[in-house]
């Protein structure tokens, strides 16, 4: 008899559950999907400890529908990013009822160094009082100092990508103010996207990255995860 009322007692139990308490729970029952979706060398266990943590640190996230919870958390394992911690390689942001995976600048660098066509990419933000030059021509380049002591809090004023090739050449993106407000502006049109609130200073690191990469002869998994990016910023979590 105990063992018949076991499934009513585990569905009263979920039943009693916050809705934070149900995605942890879901998190947790998810671990074999999560195992078979990473790539080898990404642990799954690691994988939940870091999506429990995103949980934790953003309540908000209880409030988003479990399949797009689920959705978000497996193409995160299938990209091999991790959507939350000090990495900044993606995050789950909840717009809109849903989760939507947003890759951070940093994810879109990892991803574009799998593809073996890129040496290495750099993105930096360029502030008010900073010294900045680009020459443009036959050879591109860039002088940037970045004014010291003068405080985080400045205004942006440009962004930018540095990408060397495996061949050793180098390609770059240069984004003013103008532009970068541009692409604010139509991401939060259809609402207030907590991307550019909480993360501002990544999302503009992030611009000239794609735009550059838009160019580069990079893996599937880049363009995944852009596409991804760009469905948020049209306000199409799902």
């Amino acid at each position: 008899t105990g063992l018949a009322t076991q499934p009513t007692d585990r569905a009263a139990v979920r039943q009693s559950q916050t809705p934070g308490q149900k995605l942890a729970g879901l998190v947790q029952r998810m671990a074999p999907e999560l195992a078979r979706a990473l790539p080898k060398h990404v642990n799954a266990e690691r994988m939940a400890r870091i999506v429990l943590t995103a949980l934790r640190i953003n309540p908000k996230l209880a409030d988003c529908s479990e399949a797009s919870f689920l959705g978000a958390v497996l193409t995160a394992a299938q990209l091999g990013l991790e959507p939350a911690g000090v990495r900044g390689e993606a995050y789950l942001v909840p717009f809109k009822g849903a989760c939507t995976l947003i890759p951070g600048w940093r994810g879109l660098i990892k991803l574009a160094l799998r593809s073996k066509a890129v040496k290495s990419i750099t993105a930096h933000v360029v502030r008010e009082g900073d010294e900045f030059v680009v020459a443009l021509g036959t050879s591109v380049k860039i002088h940037h100092i970045p004014a010291l002591n003068a405080g985080p809090d400045r205004e942006v004023i440009a962004a930018y990508a540095v990408a060397t090739l495996a061949n050793g050449e180098i390609d770059v993106e240069v984004m003013d103010g103008d532009d970068l407000e541009r692409i604010r502006t139509f991401a939060t049109k259809n609402g207030t996207s907590p991307a550019y609130t909480e993360w501002a200073d990544q999302m503009a690191r992030k611009a000239p990255i794609r735009r550059l990469c838009k160019r580069l002869p990079l893996g599937d998994d880049y363009f995944i995860a852009a596409k991804l990016d760009e469905l948020h910023e049209q306000g199409k979590p799902d």
